[in-house]
């Protein structure tokens, strides 16, 4: 789960993702979760971690 959460933040950053962009990301994720036969509560679990890690704001280095 991490992985995925990392992954998607990787993907954020590198395409300067807005709030529809994030929107769209959190919906491919959970229809392709869905398509792999995961079941709905794994599927709301995960988008919803993704979707949290993807909004946070960068660290101010």
């Amino acid at each position: 789960m991490e992985d995925a959460c990392q992954k998607a933040v990787e993907f954020q950053v590198a395409n300067r993702l807005g709030w529809l962009g994030k929107a769209k990301l959190g919906n491919s994720f959970r229809w392709e979760l869905t398509e792999m036969g995961y079941q709905k509560d794994f599927v709301d679990f995960a988008t919803e971690a993704v979707i949290v890690h993807v909004s946070r704001k960068a660290p101010k280095a």
